[in-house]
């Protein structure tokens, strides 16, 4: 088991940072093994072979279909080919596989605002609120966060969102001016508030 994870791993890698005609000779067509399939599914991708690759990933995932990474991927192929309502299962269940890894759960609430409605968007919210949990000084998720609680008319949550992501970019003077509109927006003395608070106190 082992072995196939490495070799897994070691396909992704070529796939995603090793030109086309590296991988070809690689993982050449002759050879029909799940690595090599994955690893050529990820160099057309790149290559803009964007609906054959997709097509080729449901069987990936048939074979190993406890491996996280496949449906991340499938997810990812999903989403940026503008099907973000389609990437919802195999992100959700990715995530179910590997619950602490926090980049696939962040491409998952992603995919939960671009697919909108009330629901997924607040999903979208309680999904990225966990991965700020484990990144919290990671500027995306709080970019994302604004979107999530802008797209729910949270205004004040969306400021202080992107007061957030301001600050994880060391952009001080923006984080502080989002802080203090924040501030006129939130219910006074509300978590949210105090959190704006707290990064305006930054500033003292």
């Amino acid at each position: 088991a082992d072995v196939r994870m490495l070799a897994l791993v070691q396909a992704k890698l070529s796939g995603f940072l090793e030109g086309t005609a590296t991988v070809a000779n690689r993982y050449p067509n002759s050879d029909g093994s799940l690595a090599a399939r994955y690893a050529r599914a990820i160099a057309a991708y790149r290559a803009g072979g964007g609906i054959g690759a997709l097509n080729v990933m449901p069987s990936l995932i048939a074979e190993a279909p406890s491996n996280p990474y496949l449906r991340e991927l499938y997810g990812q192929m999903l989403y940026e080919l503008g099907q973000p309502a389609a990437a919802l299962d195999p992100l959700r269940r990715a995530v179910e596989l590997a619950p602490n890894e926090t980049q696939i759960r962040i491409l998952y609430g992603q995919a939960l605002i671009g697919a909108g409605g009330a629901a997924n968007l607040n999903e979208a919210v309680l999904q990225l609120k966990r991965s700020a949990v484990s990144e919290p000084g990671n500027a995306r998720i709080h970019t994302l966060l604004s979107q999530a609680h802008g797209a729910l008319g949270q205004q004040g949550d969306a400021t202080l969102a992107a007061a957030e992501a301001a600050l994880a970019r060391r952009e001080l003077s923006t984080a502080f001016g989002l802080a203090r509109q924040a501030l006129g927006q939130l219910p006074e003395g509300s978590p949210s508030w105090l959190r704006a608070n707290d990064i305006l106190a930054l500033n003292r």
